[in-house]
């Protein structure tokens, strides 16, 4: 199959999809700014788009907020993303109530608004996100106490990526296998929320209203985006990465 008629297929199946799921970091964006096919993608699309990523440092109306500058609307309720679900998660199994929360200071204000209060000597459970923060005495405290069985919620695997430079963005994965370098991690302590885990693309498909086999994730990452999808039996397209189509082809 040719590369053209390949691409004509993969935009007929975004045309007839009910929910059209988009990845952000390198594939809508690169280094937190938007391409302007992804600005074109959004706005033909419309009403049947959510975004579907492992960022861990956004908030759902940060990223809103900043896709609206480029005149294309994306309400927060239709943003999905790893670090906002991870400490939802955390607050909702161990809240309100101290936790050890290895995460920029956007999330962890996020995490104190629903009762998750940071809190390295009463832990009861820990989250890794994308911290800037994160060094050798993060890594010594939340070491010693995994070592002693403390529950670890991880917001997504990916060790890095792409800034749009040619260079790449640390990202929780490199922190979270620094943690196992560390410390044997035991069965069920672990709980790793974003893709390719389940649980954001459930919880996209659940706010669009569509079954899997209705729904297409659009993403760049093969290992978490397709891999993900795959697994849920939803369609997917790999895009900007070799032999990926560019965006621009479905924009």
């Amino acid at each position: 199959m040719t590369a053209s008629r390949a691409a004509l297929q993969e935009v007929d199946l975004v045309a007839r999809a009910d929910a059209v799921l988009l990845d952000w970091d390198g594939c809508l964006a690169y280094g937190d700014r938007m391409t302007p096919e992804a600005v074109r993608l959004i706005g033909r699309l419309a009403g049947k788009v959510a975004i579907l990523s492992n960022n861990s440092t956004f908030l759902p109306e940060d990223l809103s907020r900043r896709i609206a500058t480029h005149g294309v609307t994306l309400p927060p309720d239709r943003i999905f993303l790893a670090g906002h679900q991870t400490i939802r998660l955390a607050a909702e199994r161990f809240g309100p109530g101290p936790a050890l929360l290895m995460a920029n200071d956007r999330l962890v204000g996020h995490a104190a608004t629903l009762g998750l209060v940071h809190d390295e000597d009463r832990a009861v459970a820990a989250v890794l996100t994308r911290d800037p923060g994160f060094g050798y005495r993060s890594l010594t405290v939340a070491a010693n106490l995994l070592r002693g069985g403390l529950p670890l919620l991880v917001s997504n695997p990916d060790t890095t990526h792409p800034d749009g430079a040619g260079g790449v963005v640390p990202e929780t994965g490199a922190l979270f296998r620094a943690l196992q370098a560390c410390v044997p991690l035991g069965p069920g302590q672990v709980t790793i929320v974003g893709k390719p885990s389940p649980q954001l693309f459930r919880a996209a498909m659940a706010r669009m209203g569509a079954a899997p086999d209705r729904t297409v994730m659009i993403g760049d990452n093969p290992h978490t985006d397709i891999a993900g999808a795959d697994a849920l039996g939803i369609a997917s397209i790999l895009v900007n990465r070799a032999p990926g189509l560019p965006l621009a082809r479905l924009a």
